[in-house]
């Protein structure tokens, strides 16, 4: 699954996990101002390439790397 895309997630940017939540839900914030890209493509670093590798950019900007998944549960 990694190495397709820089996948935008629901978090928004901070240099460390501190005041996280520690129930693994999305850590937002009213003044958002970027929201986290996580993983990498193929033309990115190998080390960059990882779901916990993190960076952040701008919602308006646009790159061929960025992405989402759409994901559903099979019953």
């Amino acid at each position: 699954m990694l190495g397709n895309a820089l996948e935008w997630v629901t978090d928004c940017y901070r240099a460390t996990y501190k005041d996280a939540p520690a129930d693994g839900s999305a850590f937002v914030n009213s003044d958002c101002g970027k929201p986290v890209l996580r993983g990498g493509t193929r033309a990115n670093w190998p080390s960059f390439n990882r779901g916990a590798h993190r960076d952040s950019d701008e919602p308006s900007d646009r790159a061929l790397g960025y992405g989402f998944r759409l994901a559903r549960a099979l019953d």
